[in-house]
């Protein structure tokens, strides 16, 4: 237990800054920051030794996959790949964090077999604001009808712990352009949801179970006609 904490604390010192600081992407009008044409960028190097967080790695079988592992990417078999229409993305890592959590993550867009960039602009860490939230279960985004792509991010307020993000998640839609030097995917949308807040508390401490007065008192006219029965067989 204390190696996997000192692990998470020497990962947290190595974050680059534009991974600490807050998603600011998140809260500016949409702007690009693919360039078509782009090579697969390299995977930030591994730190994490532990095997065990490795159990669910997978071995690459598509084209798609293949170009992101020869970069250094970590392909997962809870990710597995969203396509539509030759429209491919695929969820990668470079690192866990001191829980085996994902750590230097991102989705990777490519279309007709084509790189055309990622959905976040900076790798995207667990547990920290504008990492991605994925409502259906290893779905790391949705590909529309028409080929519009939407993904959603945590979003965190400075003082949220880690356990417990306060500001909901903010719902990106991007496009897919081709052009000359090759296809490119862009934000065209970034709409916050409002913070889901809980109506009521949750129970805490030791709780009674509704049910528990019914079945003591079911109990007791048991046992007051057993008495009874056998205080008029003695008779």
């Amino acid at each position: 237990m204390l190696r996997s904490a000192l692990l998470a604390v020497a990962l947290l010192a190595l974050m680059p800054a534009s991974s600490v600081a807050a998603a600011i992407w998140l809260d500016s009008p949409p702007a690009g920051w693919n360039t078509p044409g782009a090579a697969v960028p390299l995977a930030p190097p591994t730190t994490n030794p532990d095997v065990r967080c490795r159990v669910s790695e997978i071995a690459a079988s598509t084209p798609e996959q293949t170009a992101l592992a020869t970069r250094g990417w970590r392909l997962e078999s809870f990710w597995p790949p969203v396509s539509s229409g030759g429209r491919v993305l695929i969820g990668a890592l470079a690192e866990y964090d001191g829980m085996c959590r994902p750590f230097e993550f991102n989705v990777f867009v490519f279309n007709q077999g084509q790189y055309a960039g990622t959905l976040s602009p900076n790798n995207m860490l667990s547990r920290t604001d504008g990492s991605l939230f994925t409502r259906v279960v290893g779905q790391v985004a949705e590909i529309g009808a028409s080929g519009t792509i939407a993904a959603e991010f945590i979003r965190y307020a400075d003082t949220d712990p880690l356990c417990c993000p306060s500001r909901g998640v903010t719902r990106v839609l991007y496009n897919v352009t081709v052009v000359a030097n090759g296809p490119v995917v862009a934000p065209i949308s970034i709409q916050a949801a409002p913070a889901q807040v809980p109506t009521g508390l949750p129970a805490t401490g030791f709780g009674v179970d509704p049910a528990l007065p019914l079945a003591v008192a079911g109990l007791a006219v048991l046992a007051l006609g057993l008495r009874r029965r056998r205080h008029t067989t003695t008779a």
